[in-house]
């Protein structure tokens, strides 16, 4: 039989991660022979596929989904497949598919979540297929059903509550009547009060009748007339001309009114005054007595802002001694300075014996030294800059070994030794050497794909710096063209 068979290489990690994007594309036309082949591995080895059962879910564009059962192929080697069928090929787009073991023990596994793609053949375009929704188990459809029939259920549920037309106008009339009735109502029904119709002021007394009103205008006896008024006003003329008076008549003095002591200056006025007292820019609050009293009281720059102390051909850790928080510079004719050839300044904070110093070369480095009771040694600060330089260097290849797609290389980032390239050499045979201390102590063993087909050989790195291909496992040993040698080992 002819497939189109496309490989998907998955390791069982805790982080599944999204859909892994492919290169693969059917056609609409590859009926039988659209073929997905699973290559699992799980901590650098092939899955073991024994009391499993493996199903692939596949979710099409035109949102038909289909869950099937994928063939084992070798449990022992972790290979199982899977062939499209006739209907499920017809459905093109981009599909979304996962795999999925389910063990005899009830135990689950998700695997890996993939994407490909069926084309559209140009023999198919007026096709379109029907969308379709795979039911795995009689209880899915089950299920389905139930909720069917509970949602018509509902619908129904209220047709005995359907008004009929006789009821209808019975109640009609019954409303009616209630509203005559209600209408000849002119006991104050709905409780209207004094203020709903604007009198709320007017107490509930009884008023005078204009004719009572007209009495009370014309007694001119409970009244005074216009002559009477000006008659009085005149008599009180004399009064009124003193009261007027503001030159101080009675010739008063300050000692009189109670301000004797008051000099005659111009005093500010009390809104001039508040306003003052609130400006908390001229004026300090407890909390800025609190601040500053409990500010620090050494320097730690000159009063130009210059650094305090000048180190050249002095010996730093004795002149910082004597020092809690202080800054420095010199020229590189220091004792005890950082290991720099350039001039450098620094920083130091602490307590007596108890402290650190940070000291910049004009180089760019950094440097950190630490006071407990004695000085310790100058350590450099790595930037990230430093950390993600990376310095590669050729492996050097024996017994026949050769550099392929790629030069084999290898490189110390941290605490790992970095490989990459791609080298065709001779198996059980030392293949290549770096040095020693770019190694684990005590060696390592790593797995490594191979090129030309599916698979993988192990690579063994000893103590002493050289490396060897042991073993292969692959779909065809024959195939293998090269080993790819792109790995990160930790060093410790």
């Amino acid at each position: 039989m002819v497939y189109k068979d496309a490989e998907i290489s998955a390791l069982v990690t805790t982080n599944l991660g999204d859909y892994k994007t492919t290169n693969i594309r059917f056609s609409t036309q590859d009926v039988g022979t659209a073929k997905l082949s699973f290559y699992l591995f799980k901590d650098g080895v092939p899955l073991p596929l024994s009391a499993v059962t493996a199903k692939i879910v596949m979710a099409m564009a035109d949102g038909s989904r289909f869950v099937k059962d994928v063939t084992i192929v070798d449990k022992l080697a972790g290979q199982a497949e899977y062939v499209l069928t006739s209907d499920e090929i017809k459905h093109y787009g981009p599909v979304k598919a996962s795999l999925n073991l389910y063990y005899h023990n009830e135990q689950s596994l998700a695997v890996v979540r993939f994407t490909f793609e069926i084309m559209q053949d140009l023999i198919d375009y007026n096709i379109a297929p029907t969308a379709e929704y795979y039911i795995e188990q009689f209880e899915d459809l089950k299920d389905s059903v139930e909720t069917i029939v509970e949602e018509l259920q509902e619908k129904f549920s209220n047709l005995d509550n359907v008004e009929t037309k006789a009821g209808a106008q019975a109640k009609a009339d019954a409303v009616q009547a209630n509203l005559d009735t209600h209408a000849g109502n002119k006991s104050n029904p709905h409780a209207v009060t004094k203020t709903q119709v604007g009198l709320g002021n007017v107490s509930n007394d009884k008023q005078a009748t204009k004719t009572e009103f007209d009495l009370h205008v014309d007694d001119e006896i409970k009244h005074i007339t216009n002559t009477e008024r000006l008659n009085w006003n005149a008599s009180q003329g004399k009064v009124d001309s003193h009261v007027a008076r503001t030159d101080n008549p009675h010739g008063v003095t300050k000692a009189q009114v109670g301000l004797d002591k008051v000099d005659n200056v111009q005093q500010a006025s009390k809104t001039e005054f508040n306003t003052h007292n609130a400006d908390s820019i001229r004026h300090v609050a407890q909390a800025d007595k609190d601040k500053w009293n409990g500010s620090q009281i050494y320097k730690i720059t000159s009063d130009d802002g210059q650094h305090l102390l000048g180190m050249a051909s002095k010996d730093l850790f004795t002149e910082l001694a004597s020092k809690r928080t202080t800054t420095f510079y010199s020229n590189s004719t220091t004792t005890n300075q950082p290991p720099v050839t350039s001039s450098f300044r620094g920083f130091q904070i602490g307590q007596d014996n108890i402290g650190e110093v940070l000291a910049m070369g004009n180089d760019g480095s950094t440097w950190r030294v630490t006071n407990s009771n004695g000085w310790k040694t100058w350590r450099r600060l790595i930037t990230n800059e430093d950390f993600e330089a990376v310095t590669w260097q050729n492996v050097t290849l024996k017994n026949g070994a050769a550099a392929s797609e790629r030069t084999f290389q290898y490189a110390k980032w941290g605490n790992l030794l970095l490989l990459r390239g791609h080298i065709t050499a001779t198996r059980e045979v030392v293949c290549g050497s770096i040095p020693s201390d770019r190694v684990p102590t005590n060696g390592a063993v790593v797995m490594i794909p191979v090129s030309g087909t599916s698979g993988y050989s192990k690579l063994i790195l000893f103590a002493n710096g050289d490396l060897k291909l042991s073993g292969l496992h692959s779909n065809n040993d024959s195939a293998v063209t090269g080993y790819y040698m792109d790995t990160v080992i930790p060093l410790n």
